[in-house]
C-alpha cells in the first residue's frame, strides 16, 4: 500500500517516470490489480500513447467494470483518437455508475463540441458546473463555445474562472488572450500570450498570436516578427504563419530571402493551404487566378461557424424606400471612412433608408459624427454573427453592403446566412471575396474589365469610377516652407506616402534609378516606424543612391495639413501591384500628379482609373520600363509636372471625381437596379449605371 500511494504522489506531481516504474513493480506482483492497470493507462494516455492506453484501460474494465473514473478516461483516448462516438459510450457509462460525476458530464459536453452540437455541449457544461462550481475544465470548456460565437466577455469569464480554480491550465491564458484581442484589449490580450511563453516556451501558437497582437495595435515592431520567426521553427505549418512573416517583412522593408519565400507562398496554396490571407497576398502578387484561389481558401477558414436555427430569408415586400445596411469594421478614422463620408451624406433619404453597423472597437470622434449621417446606427460589436443577422432581418435591410472584404476585422460569416437579399461587395478591399455569399461588387471598366470578370465570383455592378470621395475635405491654407518639412530648397521631389508594405523590392530599384536619373531629386516616404526607415536607406546604398536623399515625413494627424504639404511636391509615385487607392485620391484632390503602372488586379488598377476620371491618361502606363522611363522625363521637365498641376487644377471644380453628390446618385442608380432584380424574382447579373431612376 505504501509503494502505491508514493507512486499515487509521483503521478500527481508529474513525475511520471517514476510513477510508472512503481506501478509497474506492482502489476508483477499483483497482474490483476484493476486501478494499477488503470493508472497504467493514464500515464500512457498522458503520453499520447493512444493504443496502449486503451489497452491497459479496457483490461482494467474487464477486472472491475466498476470504475467510473476508468471509463471516463478511456473516453479520452478515444476522443483522442477522434473516435467520438467510442469516446461518448465510454463517458455514459461513467455517468451510469455515477450520476454526479461531473468530469463524465463535462467530457460529453467535450464531445458534443467537438461534434459541432454546440448546443448539447453547453447543456452538459452547465450540468458539470452546477454540481461542482469549481470544475475549472468545464468553465474552460464552456469559454471556447463563448469564443467561437463571439461572446467574448462571457468567454473572459468563464477563462478567467477556470484559471482561479486551475492555474495551470494553458490554453485558458491562450484563449482568453484571444478573447481580449478580439475586444480591442491589446495589453491584457499580449500578457496572456506572454504568460503562455513563460510556462510553455514552445508553444507556437503563443507566439503566433502575440505577433499579431502587436500588429493588431499597430506596434510594428521586430519584437513582433522574431515571434513570427520563432513561430515558423516550432511549427511552421501554422496556419498563415509563414504568410504574416511575408507580410511582415514586406512592413519593414526586410527583403531579404523574401523571393524564396514567394515562392514557397505560392506552391503551398496551389496545394490548397492555408498560407497567405488574400490581404497579404495581393500586396505583392499581381496573378487574379492565383488570387482567387488563395481567397476561396482562406474565406472556407471564416466561416465555419454553426448557425443551427436561423431559418431562411423571407421575401421582403416591395418598400416605399430601400433600405441599405452598411457593414463595417472601420466607421472609425480610417481611408475607406475619409472616401464613403461625402456617400453617406448625400443619400437620397426620400428614396432610401440607410442604417450602419458598425463592429470595430474604436470610439473615436470620428465614429461619432459618422453615425450622425446614417438615419440608424448600431454598435454590433458584441454580437454574434447570427445575432447580427436576426438583428438585419428585424430591421428588413434589403442590401446589405459589406465594406471590409477580406481586411482585417473582417467578418464574412456574418453573410452566412443571408442578413439581407442582396449582398454587395463594396470599397473596403480591392478584390473578390471569393464566395457566393456576395451577389455583388461594385468596380469600373478599368479595374475590372470584361476579360477580368471571370476571376470574380460576384456579378459586376459597373460605376464611370468605384471610388468615392469627399470633398468636404479641406485643404489647409496653411503654406508649407519645404525646410520646415526637411525638404530642399531646390531640386525635384518624388513623393511615395503609401503603405511600406506596399512597396516592394522592384518598385525601390526603380525608385532608385528614377532618383539616378534626375539629379538632386528626393524621395520623399512616410515614416513608419525606424526599423523601415533603417532598411529603406539601407537599401538605396546598395543600389548606389545617397541615403540622405530618402526623407521620411512624419505622420500629420490634421488631414488638411498633410494635404497642404503636398504641395511641396512635384510627382506621386505610386506602387505597384498594390496602387495607391484612398492616397492618391487625396493627392490628386491636393493638386499633386500621380504616376502610376497597371497590372492584371484590381488593386493593380485603382489609380489608373482615378488618373482616367481626372482625365490625364498620360501618367498611366502599363510596364515597369514604361514607368520608369516617364518619371525621369518628368523629372527632368518640371514644366510638364507644372502643366498637369494646372490641368487638376482647371478641372477640380467638374471632375466627377470629387462630385460625392453626382457619385452617390450613380450609386444609388446600382442599388436601385439590384432592387428591381431581386423584387422581380431574378437572378444577380452584370450591371451598368443608368441615366434614368427609380421613381
Amino acid at each position: 500500500m505504501h509503494q502505491f500511494n508514493l507512486a499515487l504522489e509521483f503521478h500527481r506531481r508529474g513525475d511520471l517516470i517514476s510513477a510508472k516504474e512503481i506501478y509497474t513493480r506492482l502489476l508483477v506482483s499483483h497482474p490483476e490489480n484493476a486501478e494499477v492497470l488503470h493508472l497504467l493507462g493514464v500515464i500512457a494516455l498522458q503520453n499520447q500513447e493512444l493504443t496502449k492506453a486503451i489497452g491497459l484501460i479496457s483490461k482494467a474494465l474487464v477486472i472491475n467494470p466498476q470504475m467510473p473514473a476508468a471509463f471516463s478516461n478511456l473516453g479520452n483516448a478515444y476522443k483522442d483518437q477522434k473516435d467520438l462516438d467510442k469516446a461518448l459510450k465510454c463517458y455514459q457509462c461513467a455517468l451510469k455508475l455515477d450520476p454526479l460525476f461531473e468530469d463524465a458530464i463535462s467530457n460529453i459536453g467535450n464531445v458534443f463540441y467537438d461534434k459541432k452540437n454546440y448546443v448539447e455541449a453547453m447543456n452538459f457544461y452547465n450540468r458539470a458546473i452546477a454540481l461542482n462550481p469549481r470544475h475549472a475544465d468545464a468553465y474552460y470548456n464552456r469559454g471556447n463555445i463563448y469564443l467561437h460565437f463571439d461572446k467574448n466577455v462571457d468567454a473572459l469569464n468563464d477563462y478567467t474562472k477556470s484559471l482561479e480554480f486551475n492555474p495551470s491550465i494553458v490554453d485558458a491564458y491562450l484563449n482568453r488572450g484571444q478573447a481580449h484581442k478580439k475586444m480591442g484589449n491589446y495589453p491584457a490580450a499580449l500578457a496572456d500570450f506572454s504568460r503562455v511563453i513563460e510556462m510553455q516556451p514552445r508553444y507556437a501558437e503563443a507566439y503566433y498570436h502575440r505577433a499579431v497582437t502587436y500588429f493588431a495595435e499597430n506596434n510594428h515592431t521586430l519584437t513582433a516578427l522574431e515571434d513570427l520567426k520563432k513561430a515558423a521553427q516550432l511549427k511552421p505549418d501554422l496556419d498563415y504563419l509563414l504568410g504574416a512573416i511575408f507580410f511582415n517583412k514586406k512592413a519593414f522593408a526586410d527583403w531579404e530571402d523574401l523571393e524564396n519565400l514567394g515562392k514557397q507562398l505560392l506552391e503551398m496554396a496551389e496545394k490548397g493551404n492555408r498560407a497567405i490571407t488574400p490581404f497579404a497576398f495581393i500586396s505583392h502578387f499581381d496573378s487574379l487566378s492565383q488570387q482567387l484561389n488563395v481567397t476561396k481558401i482562406w474565406i472556407t477558414s471564416q466561416i465555419n461557424q454553426d448557425t443551427t436555427g436561423l431559418s431562411p430569408l423571407q421575401k421582403i415586400p416591395r418598400k416605399e424606400k430601400i433600405h441599405l445596411g452598411y457593414f463595417s469594421s472601420d466607421f472609425n478614422e480610417h481611408p475607406v471612412t475619409y472616401a464613403s463620408a461625402g456617400l453617406f451624406r448625400n443619400h437620397d433619404k426620400s428614396k432610401f433608408k440607410i442604417t450602419g453597423f458598425y463592429f470595430g472597437r474604436k470610439k473615436d470622434a470620428t465614429v461619432e459624427s459618422l453615425s450622425k449621417t446614417f438615419d440608424e446606427f448600431y454598435n454590433i460589436a458584441d454580437l454574434t454573427d447570427v445575432e447580427v443577422t436576426e438583428l438585419a432581418r428585424k430591421l428588413k435591410i434589403d442590401i446589405a453592403i459589406d465594406m471590409n472584404g477580406c481586411t482585417r476585422g473582417s467578418r464574412p460569416a456574418i453573410f452566412l446566412n443571408q442578413v439581407a437579399p442582396i449582398h454587395v461587395n463594396y470599397l473596403g478591399y480591392p478584390g473578390t471575396t471569393g464566395t457566393l455569399l456576395m451577389d455583388y461588387i461594385i468596380a469600373d471598366e478599368v479595374v475590372i474589365p470584361p476579360e477580368s470578370r471571370k476571376y470574380y465570383t460576384e456579378k459586376i455592378a459597373y460605376l464611370d469610377c468605384f471610388m468615392p470621395h469627399d470633398n468636404q475635405l479641406k485643404v489647409s491654407d496653411r503654406k508649407f516652407t519645404r525646410s520646415e518639412l526637411d525638404l530642399p530648397e531646390e531640386g525635384f521631389v518624388f513623393c511615395g506616402f503609401n503603405n511600406s508594405y506596399k512597396i516592394t523590392s522592384q518598385v525601390w530599384g526603380q525608385w532608385m534609378d528614377i532618383l539616378k536619373g534626375v539629379p538632386q531629386s528626393v524621395l520623399w516616404l512616410s515614416y513608419r516606424n525606424d526599423p523601415t526607415s533603417n532598411n529603406l536607406r539601407k537599401e538605396a546604398q546598395a543600389r548606389g543612391v545617397d541615403p540622405a536623399r530618402i526623407i521620411f515625413a512624419r505622420r500629420m494627424d490634421d488631414v488638411g495639413e498633410h494635404m497642404a504639404r503636398l504641395k511641396c511636391a512635384d510627382l506621386f509615385l505610386d506602387t505597384y501591384p498594390y496602387n495607391a487607392h484612398t492616397t492618391a485620391t487625396v493627392a490628386l484632390w491636393a493638386g499633386l500628379p500621380v504616376l502610376t503602372c497597371t497590372g492584371q488586379s484590381f488593386a493593380s488598377r485603382v489609380a489608373a482609373s482615378l488618373l482616367s476620371t481626372c482625365q490625364i491618361p498620360e501618367l498611366i502606363v502599363r510596364t515597369p520600363e514604361e514607368y520608369q522611363a516617364l518619371a525621369i522625363d518628368l523629372g527632368n521637365k518640371p514644366q510638364k509636372i507644372a502643366d498637369f498641376k494646372k490641368r487638376l487644377s482647371s478641372y477640380r471644380e467638374k471632375n466627377p471625381l470629387f462630385d460625392p453628390e453626382k457619385y452617390t446618385r450613380k450609386l444609388e442608380n446600382l442599388f436601385c437596379q439590384m432592387y428591381e432584380r431581386s423584387q422581380s424574382g431574378l437572378i444577380p447579373e452584370n450591371l451598368k449605371y443608368q441615366n434614368e431612376q427609380r421613381n
